[in-house]
């Protein structure tokens, strides 16, 4: 039994409220999530769950007291269904920022790394895909938030999200 993710993505509104940004999914009933997959190596990264040999933009801030109501409801359902844990909020400004410096991707300094030849383009191929994740992550947030047509700048797109296990 694994870690799961859930994630709910809300954008800052004119009248300075948060809304979450809700597609219904066909084939669930609920609502299309920014991402499901499971790479424990995003995990520790975004939120330091799981642990990677990678670098974490931060521990867990929990959920924002200015959440909109319907993902402060959906975390609540998930608290007592699923015994969610590990709650924390990024902005996409954040996580644009995070990506850019290739150096978090690094599980180490690659000049300095006393590994042989082939140990170190295993490192360096693991150390793209995470990138390659992490922004696969991203563009999940930015489509959602791009549904309202309103196009939000980063710092007015947040992803709040949880796990489970």
């Amino acid at each position: 039994m694994g870690t799961d993710i859930h994630t709910r993505v809300e954008i800052h509104g004119s009248d300075g409220k948060w809304v979450e940004v809700s597609i219904g999914n066909p084939y669930t009933g609920g609502n299309i999530e920014a991402y499901t997959e499971r790479s424990y190596n995003l995990f520790n990264i975004i939120a330091g769950v799981r642990y990677s040999p990678y670098k974490t933009i931060g521990c867990a801030r929990g959920i924002p007291t200015d959440v909109s109501d319907t993902v402060s409801r959906a975390y609540a359902d998930a608290i007592e269904k699923y015994n969610a844990y590990g709650a924390t909020w990024l902005t996409l400004a954040e996580l644009i920022s995070w990506y850019r410096n290739k150096k978090n991707f690094r599980q180490c300094d690659y000049d300095d790394a006393d590994i042989d030849g082939d140990e170190l383009k295993e490192i360096k191929r693991e150390d793209k895909d995470v990138r390659r994740t992490f922004l696969k992550f991203i563009h999940g947030i930015w489509f959602l938030a791009n549904q309202t047509q309103t196009f939000p700048f980063p710092y007015d797109v947040r992803v709040i999200m949880w796990f489970d296990c």
